[in-house]
């Protein structure tokens, strides 16, 4: 069978029947529940930890850590735990920004 065929036996076996408007008080009431606040305070959490990290002049040090795991692992050795957990902080913020940009666009 073809999607044509699915089509006309579809059609064909149709049956209609009235919910009484269920369905458009269901969607009206889920589009109600939709809310930016989460979205607002996770920007501005994020805006937040920026703002600090740049104030407490730690940019330098946490791109030292990073340059360290790079050349541990460069030079097969096991890195530090400090440069470990900041690449994976690191790492979080950017997911974290993007994952805010996401959910505020789509």
């Amino acid at each position: 069978m073809n999607e044509q065929d699915f089509n006309k036996l579809f059609k064909s076996n149709k049956i209609e029947f009235s919910d009484e408007g269920f369905s458009e008080r269901v969607k009206r009431r889920l589009q109600r529940r939709k809310s930016i606040l989460p979205h607002i305070v996770m920007i501005a959490f994020v805006i937040l930890g920026l703002t600090l990290i740049f104030a407490l002049q730690v940019f330098a040090p946490v791109t030292e850590q990073i340059n360290s795991l790079i050349d541990s692992i460069s030079q097969l050795q096991i890195p530090s735990a400090s440069a470990v957990i900041t690449y994976f902080c690191v790492l979080g913020l950017i997911g974290l920004i993007g994952y805010s940009v996401a959910q505020v666009d789509g």
